[in-house]
């Protein structure tokens, strides 16, 4: 991965490498003026990662980061 952690750009470019499809599921949760996410990566209808974050961005960052890593384990791209 990346020094500046752009997990989700890694995350992309390593299931497309692979040409492994990827899919998103954001779920919000708490008061509707300040939720907190929940999002949810699958890479080939397997979970690969997930995490909670103030916006989705933020939790789609911390999901990627730990999907990278199983991902890149998984497929020898370590």
């Amino acid at each position: 991965m990346s020094q500046t952690s752009h997990a989700r750009n890694d995350l992309h470019n390593l299931a497309r490498r692979l040409g492994y499809p990827m899919e998103w599921i954001d779920v919000p949760a708490g008061p509707q003026h300040q939720p907190t996410w929940h999002s949810t990566v699958y890479i080939r209808g397997i979970q690969y990662g997930s995490a909670y974050g103030p916006t989705v961005a933020a939790a789609r960052e911390a999901a990627a980061q730990e999907a990278y890593l199983q991902l890149s384990q998984a497929s020898g791209f370590t």
